[in-house]
């Protein structure tokens, strides 16, 4: 398996882990009652709390070897309505297109899985967003991208285009 096979490998794999804490541990959300009302103010606040009590979690455990190329350094909640989860990739290597090229299809993978997750998309109903920081073994940052509702709706019609 090439390097830059293992890396994406070990991306997904990371990013499901933190889909499964999701899943396991998120909270339903509520139907909206219309823009700015005290449901929906509710509703962010619960977000809130559920993203500070899954970073508290996750840091416990923090650093977390995900696989043999990726580590879960921690997760912040906030500020608002942002999710981050920081991670360290080793074995990276390879000049700035090899790593562009990574770190777009590590952008379209995370998206995808992150989009079809009913309590994360459900989330961004609201305005939340994930976002992904890696790094490599050195903390220097290799790349970083932002999963939000446009996000979605961008990769749903990047996925219709190329069913077509």
């Amino acid at each position: 398996m090439s390097g830059k096979a293992k890396i994406l490998g070990a991306v997904l794999a990371a990013a499901a882990a933190v889909l499964f804490f999701v899943l396991k541990h998120g909270t339903p959300v509520p139907q909206k009652d219309g823009p700015g009302g005290a449901m929906e103010d509710s509703v962010r606040s619960e977000i809130q709390k559920q993203f500070e009590g899954a970073a508290s979690i996750l840091n416990k455990d923090a650093p977390k070897k995900m696989d043999e190329a990726t580590t879960l350094l921690r997760a912040d909640a906030g500020p608002g309505l942002l999710m981050t989860y920081r991670y360290a990739l080793s074995g990276v290597s390879g000049g700035e297109t090899e790593l562009s090229s990574l770190a777009e299809s590590s952008r379209r993978s995370v998206t995808e899985r992150v989009c079809q997750t009913g309590d994360m998309r459900d989330y961004m109903e609201y305005g939340a967003s994930y976002r992904y920081i890696y790094e490599d073994s050195d903390g220097k940052e290799l790349f970083r991208f932002t999963v939000d509702g446009s996000s979605c709706l961008r990769s749903d019609a990047e996925k219709k285009k190329t069913e077509q």
